[in-house]
């Protein structure tokens, strides 16, 4: 079996908020995921994407483009995610996704736990229901004091 970086096509470092280019919702948990690309897509490729993402029906962990498609080796997913995983970080410091969604059930309108942004520089919503079923708020970047 390939290691992950070859089938994904690329490092998880390219994977970031400055490379996100488009979102696409995954049929099983309705969650947007990031589609990233080191170059911003042209056109051509914008429409390529589009009928690529139409066709499809994708999963959490699915390969975007797979090898013969045009996209293949431009455009790419986080393929370690599952249904049960958090939205990515790198939705909501994109410039495409909504900041009011909640990472696991993408209820929309919800407001960020205000204890926890004193002590991270990074935390994402998370609704209350979410919160009573014991799911962790995610965060990142203790803020240093």
């Amino acid at each position: 079996m390939k290691p992950l970086p070859d089938l994904q096509g690329c490092e998880n470092r390219m994977l970031v908020a400055q490379n996100v280019r488009s979102t696409i919702k995954y049929t099983e948990c309705d969650k947007p995921r990031c589609i990233y690309s080191k170059l911003k897509l042209n056109p051509r490729d914008l429409r390529a994407l589009k009928h690529t993402t139409d066709k499809y029906d994708y999963t959490c962990g699915a390969i975007l483009a797979p090898e013969g498609d045009v996209l293949h080796g431009k455009v790419f997913t986080r393929l370690q995610l599952a249904c049960t995983s958090h939205i990515e970080f790198a939705y909501y410091s994109s410039d495409v996704g909504r900041k009011d969604m909640c990472a696991y059930c993408v209820a929309t309108e919800i407001q960020k736990d205000k204890d926890l942004c004193k002590n991270f520089k990074v935390v994402l919503p998370v609704c209350d229901l979410c919160r009573s079923k014991k799911l962790e708020v995610p965060k990142r970047n203790p803020i240093k004091k």
